[in-house]
């Protein structure tokens, strides 16, 4: 009887798995790029399950020309079983400008998502005065910015002759920092009667000054093949043009406060349930703010505090950024979980952010609207720490039906699999863990209370270079990432007002002078929190 009933649960095993395999066989479609100019290639790359199959490409040659085909393949290991996934890349060039649909493709009784392009009608002036075999061009997202507003670098290198090496130029960009935005592309352009690859990377300049910043020309040196049946390589030096970009002050009629320059900010939210909510019960909503031409970073921090209605459980919010058609788009996410505590109608707040339209140069609010809620009967916890809230809320997003049981009951599986394996990683590490932080706070006690460069900004009267050495100051004394001077004054009321004022001198072109005071409140601010340190290692050394 047990031999039946166990070849009944591995059999039934075996089908359980079988179906979630089923279950996840699909294709899907996507592009390198969503935009782009007269003339470029677009690379449309489909997930495929099985080698032999093949799309029907008919559908294409209505408004694209399709111009090379490849299939790559990809192979994971499991538990011993081998599973195999194969991407195959169709290169295409749109046939004609504007607003362009690449079809939904037939693959036996599936088809992929149809997905729109934008391509622009004309080669810019530069693209279409260089006929050489080699060129590069730079192009900035726009030619007048704001402070501390993102501004993207979109570096192209055009050759219509093989490549053998390409070598970057250091350079500088005098008031900016700059930083990667991860964009690297591969294409085809024709111009002239030519066809170009194009390698393009863009990066992002975030201006600290106002005024004129000049940006000099990136310079390329290339080893390019030789012409006209010659064998070997010669070397070739390009370069883009010189530029300047204008960087305006903050409007003297916006606070700092509400300081957000962008092109659109969106806000959006979502929750798990709207019906039937009683008291106690515990529901989650995500909370989402997208803002064109800023960093995820410098979006507000929104706050969700506790009312007499509802308990508020909020998570750490989430930031992403990424570039999209020239332009950075940032992303904070916000999951909060709300618990109703009285009976009857309740009402969540509305949620405001004020931002700068640079396009109108006028501010604007964008709001999501209070939401109301009927409440029934139930009863609130005794306690609710954060841990279970957070487990609680996580449940409540999650909306089982009954046809999906039976893939959960699969991933138990998987799921013990893994844990087994992280607990294994984990015991491993552990030790290492344990002295790399050690070292960590050896490195940062030494760090700790210094304020050299913090003088140093103030004896050359610095206020660019007084920023960053109290942020960087302030990250080492409180132990937590700040991105900003009124993050610091977070952290020590005392210098609210200083910070102010040197955050008004950078970014609204204000006068600063008092580097004595703010240089004395900085040290008393470090003295003081040494002693709370101090009392802080002597209270926990009772217990230890």
């Amino acid at each position: 009887m047990i031999t039946k009933i166990s070849k009944f649960i591995i059999i039934s095993l075996v089908f359980v798995f079988s179906l979630v395999q089923i279950s996840f066989a699909q294709v899907s479609a996507s592009v390198d790029r969503k935009s782009i100019g007269k003339g470029e290639s677009v690379v449309l790359s489909i997930n495929l399950d099985d080698f032999n199959q093949q799309p029907d490409l008919s559908p294409l040659y209505k408004n694209f020309t399709v111009y090379d085909t490849s299939t790559s393949s990809k192979v994971t290991v499991v538990n011993g079983k081998q599973t195999a996934s194969y991407v195959m890349n169709i290169t295409l060039m749109p046939n004609r400008d504007g607003r362009v649909i690449i079809p939904a493709l037939a693959i036996g009784n599936e088809r992929t998502n149809p997905i729109t392009i934008q391509v622009s009608k004309n080669l810019t002036n530069v693209e279409e005065t260089k006929y050489s075999q080699v060129f590069a061009t730079g192009e900035l997202s726009s030619n007048i910015g704001y402070v501390n507003s993102p501004i993207v670098y979109t570096l192209k290198i055009f050759f219509a002759t093989p490549l053998a090496s390409l070598q970057l130029k250091p350079f500088e960009i005098k008031g900016v920092d700059i930083r990667e935005t991860g964009h690297n592309a591969k294409y085809q352009k024709q111009m002239n009667g030519k066809l170009y690859d194009v390698i393009e990377q863009s990066f992002v300049i975030i201006p600290n000054k106002t005024g004129e910043i000049h940006i000099p020309a990136i310079v390329l040196q290339l080893n390019v093949a030789n012409g006209f049946g010659q064998i070997g390589y010669k070397p070739v030096i390009v370069s883009t043009n010189n530029m300047v970009l204008n960087v305006k002050p903050i409007p003297h009629n916006v606070s700092i406060d509400d300081w957000l320059p962008s092109t659109s900010v969106k806000l959006s939210d979502n929750w798990s349930a709207t019906k039937d909510l009683k008291v106690g019960q515990l529901v989650t909503r995500t909370v989402s703010i997208t803002a064109e031409d800023i960093l995820s970073t410098d979006i507000p921090k929104l706050s969700f505090e506790s009312t007499y209605e509802f308990n508020i459980y909020a998570e750490k919010p989430q930031f992403k950024d990424v570039e999209e058609n020239g332009k950075m788009v940032g992303t904070a996410t916000y999951k909060i979980g709300y618990m109703p505590t009285k009976e009857g109608s309740a009402t969540v707040p509305p949620v405001n952010v004020k931002w700068y339209n640079i396009k109108t140069s006028k501010p604007e609010t964008t709001i999501i609207a209070a939401k109301k809620f009927d409440v029934g009967p139930g009863f609130v916890p005794a306690i609710m720490p954060l841990q279970q809230a957070g487990a609680i809320a996580q449940n409540a997003s999650e909306q089982v039906s009954q046809d999906n049981m039976w893939r959960y009951t699969a991933y138990i599986f998987i799921i013990l699999w893994l844990g087994t394996l992280a607990i294994l990683v984990f015991v491993l590490k552990k030790r290492k863990v344990v002295v790399d932080d050690e070292s960590l706070k050896e490195q940062d006690s030494a760090k700790v209370g210094t304020l050299s460069e913090v003088k140093k900004a103030c004896s050359r009267k610095d206020i660019f270079a007084l920023k960053e050495a109290i942020i960087a100051w302030a990250e080492t004394r409180y132990k937590s990432q700040i991105f900003s001077l009124l993050d610091v004054a977070r952290f020590n009321d005392d210098l609210k007002d200083k910070l102010k004022e040197l955050n008004e001198a950078i970014y609204s072109n204000r006068v600063f002078s008092d580097y004595k005071g703010l240089l004395e409140q900085l040290t008393k601010a470090n003295k003081k929190d040494k002693k709370i340190k101090k009392s802080k290692d002597k209270i926990k050394g009772l217990y230890e």
